[in-house]
Formats: structure tokens, sequence, C-alpha cells
């Protein structure tokens, strides 16, 4: 990257490959806005424990972001409930996917 610039990528840890969805979300909007590393790291994580959210309910997020159909309230809740617990440190603060895996350059 130009100027020493650091880039976050989301992984998925099978296949160790970026997630492009997002890859794309995070060098358009994220770096676009010259935002902090951390930032785009603490986003990443969000979005990976997001996806983990979805996948251990068994809901397609593409699928509805395709269709248009939006979580119901329930999901709401419970997403908000989920993300709070990864985040808080009485749980341990645990790395919040099991599937996904936020990685920044060190160089």
């Amino acid at each position: 990257m130009e100027g020493g610039e650091r880039f976050g990528l989301l992984l998925d840890r099978e296949s160790g490959l970026p997630d492009p969805w997002a890859t794309r979300y995070s060098a358009v909007f994220l770096r676009s806005k010259a935002g902090s590393i951390n930032t785009m790291l603490n986003v990443l994580r969000s979005i990976a424990a997001t996806e983990e959210w979805a996948a251990l309910r068994g809901v397609s997020l593409i699928e509805r972001l395709e269709t248009g159909d939006l979580l119901t309230q329930e999901e709401t809740v419970d997403l908000v409930n989920s993300l709070r617990l990864a985040r808080s440190p009485a749980v341990g603060g645990h790395e919040a996917s099991v599937t996904r895996e936020v990685v920044a350059p060190n160089s």
C-alpha cells in the first residue's frame, strides 16, 4: 500500500481467502474515509460476528440482501444481544468468529 498504509482483511479460515464483500466494503468505504486501521479492524470484527450469528441461526444474509427481506424484530434483538456478548469483557472478550479471522499486515 502506498506510504506504508495498513489494510485489514476478513479471511475465511478454511480457504484462507479474503471475504470479497467485506474486502470491497473496507476498500471503498472504510479506507476512503481515511479512518484508522483500528477502526477498520473493529468494523471487520463486527462483520465477522454478524456472519457467525447468521450461520449459527441458518440466516442467509446475502439472500436477505438480494430479496430485500429485513431481519425480523426477534432476529434483530438476538443479533444485538449476540454482538454485545461478543464484545463484553465480562464474557472474556473472545474472538467473535470461529470461521472468520480479521488480519492486518504488520508492515
